[in-house]
């Protein structure tokens, strides 16, 4: 699986506003989601129902449910969604809960809801892995945290940057913090950055 697809659960979530109805998957439809640079591309499959289980009671029911279960794939380009919602479900981070609202043409707007980290191996990383995809496609002013989910930043790279302080041209970002390290016509000295003045 690639770094950006994840295993998910597709479930319905809170109460709706006027206009908005969540995709129909069923209740425990397991599939994956995609996060691409212009698209989140979601796929699942249909249960067969309870008609579909009273027929195949006995050992070939499982077998016989994944083959009669129907493929369903939707792709929702970034440019329509109005709000994407990120919400951590346990404490340590074991599992996340997601909403993507997509505008539709006719004004009304589809909700999808899925669950990341259901399936994820004791102290693998995949609510916070599928966070930093959604937050690398997803436009922040969009974005929207509930709970203890928080925004992901990532820091960055270790290099010379337009000194924040104005003092100098460069200044030396070590990865984590600003440095004393800076620069002047390419030449280097120290000099530590003053807060607050």
């Amino acid at each position: 699986m690639g770094a950006n697809v994840f295993n998910v659960r597709y479930s319905a979530g809170p109460r709706l506003a006027a206009g908005e109805a969540y995709f129909p998957w069923d209740e425990d439809c397991w599939g994956t989601v995609a996060f691409e640079q212009d698209a989140i591309r979601l796929s699942g499959k249909h249960k067969m129902g309870v008609a579909g289980n009273l027929l195949t009671l006995g050992p070939a029911q499982s077998l016989l449910k994944g083959a009669v279960a129907r493929d369903v794939a939707e792709v929702v380009p970034v440019s329509d969604l109005s709000r994407a919602v990120i919400r951590k479900t346990k404490a340590q981070g074991e599992s996340g809960a997601f909403r993507l609202y997509q505008k539709r043409d006719d004004g009304t707007v589809t909700v999808h809801s899925f669950v990341v980290g259901l399936m994820a191996r004791k102290g693998e990383r995949a609510i916070d892995d599928a966070i930093t995809a959604l937050t690398t496609v997803v436009p922040a002013s969009i974005l929207e945290y509930e709970g203890a989910a928080r925004p992901v930043v990532v820091a960055p790279a270790a290099d010379w940057y337009p000194d924040p302080s104005g003092s100098h041209q460069f200044r030396y970002w070590d990865g984590a913090q600003w440095t004393a390290q800076v620069a002047d016509d390419g030449q280097q000295s120290v000099d530590p950055l003053r807060v607050g003045g």
